[in-house]
């Protein structure tokens, strides 16, 4: 899948069948891009609009060529063809915006065969705004492509769900951030030329490209350093010793509400990743070495795991959500991490 969307790290799935049937010039007029944060949902976007409008499809070319006047109109930017639509400064995605986009999708496209919409944050649109874009899905002119990207697709509406193509975007394994990361520094890309500063920003990025890149170009990633450490600690504390160690361990834990919840993001990535190699795994986020993830996960049981990381996930969800009490949250995630989910 080297040459389907060379630009997309990772998401295999996707390059498949999206690559696969815009090949074909079977690609839908609807695309729906679901996934967190940082997994890459801005880069499929941009590779399907690249491919759809590329003018070199047959051969042995990548897809998209990525040299072709219109590859190179859309990956600069300069592409009228491709609009992107956004909600601005408003908390939320007014129909007004989507009235605006929708009044020029009668026009045909000035380069292309086809004019592609993405609309950002779709999750975000009301539910007027969802109703006036389900009135052009329900018809739309030979000539347009949406793509809406979410990190919520089931807050969109059924109707507008049932006439897209759903992608799910994943997010990337650290071993997979980091290699990406010393390309980028070899093609002059990133400055940064401290390799274990680049092993911290992959491992502290839990799956986002764009957030190791952003790590990269921080000056003091201390901080990041440092909740990664008491996470990787706080984990192995409470698995693999006492109850009374655990709770000393925790009583020790004084930090500030946000903190905390990072500190317990990054706790919780570390059991995804102890619960994934024992499944034969080497997709890890938070490990950026996957045996040293795997000769600790062998030492537990997988019920034990799982039952971690709901008691963290709920850690969680109490400190930043219930405005519950730090020191009580972190004493009976102590005092209750022994037990197994049986």
């Amino acid at each position: 899948m080297n040459n389907i969307f060379p630009e997309l790290l990772g998401n295999i799935a996707i390059k498949d069948l999206c690559g696969k049937d815009i090949k074909a010039g079977k690609h839908s007029h609807a695309y729906i891009i679901d996934g967190p944060e940082g997994s890459g949902k801005h880069t499929a976007a941009k590779q399907i609009a690249m491919a759809i409008l590329c003018r070199n499809k047959n051969g042995e070319n990548p897809l998209p060529c990525g040299f072709c006047p219109s590859c190179s109109k859309v990956s600069s930017g300069y592409s009228t063809d491709v609009q992107y639509v956004n909600r601005g400064a408003t908390a939320t995605f007014q129909v007004e915006t989507i009235r605006n986009m929708l009044s020029s999708v009668s026009y045909l496209p000035d380069d292309g065969d086809y004019k592609v919409y993405i609309i950002e944050e779709a999750e975000k649109m009301t539910t007027q705004a969802q109703n006036s874009l389900l009135l052009t899905l329900e018809e739309p002119p030979a000539h347009v492509i949406f793509i809406l990207l979410t990190s919520d697709s089931g807050s969109l509406l059924e109707t507008i769900r049932s006439r897209a193509h759903t992608l799910k975007t994943e997010l990337l394994s650290a071993p997979l951030i980091l290699e990406n990361l010393m390309a980028r520094r070899n093609k002059g890309l990133i400055n940064e030329r401290n390799d274990e500063k680049l092993k911290v920003a992959a491992s502290a990025a839990s799956g986002s490209l764009g957030v190791a890149i952003d790590l990269c170009d921080k000056t003091d990633t201390s901080p990041v350093l440092k909740y990664r450490d008491i996470a990787e600690k706080l984990t192995d504390t409470l698995i693999f010793s006492s109850t009374a160690d655990s709770v000393n361990f925790c009583r020790g834990i004084d930090f500030k509400r946000a903190e905390c919840e990072q500190i317990l993001f990054y706790a919780m990535t570390a059991v995804r990743d102890y619960i994934a190699v024992k499944n034969g795994s080497r997709n890890t986020l938070f490990f950026t070495d996957a045996d040293l993830a795997y000769s600790k996960a062998v030492k537990v049981t997988a019920p034990r795991l799982l039952s971690l990381y709901n008691q963290l996930e709920e850690a969680q969800d109490h400190i930043c959500r219930k405005n519950a009490s730090i020191s009580t949250v972190f004493c009976t995630l102590a005092a209750n991490a022994r037990k197994e989910n049986r």
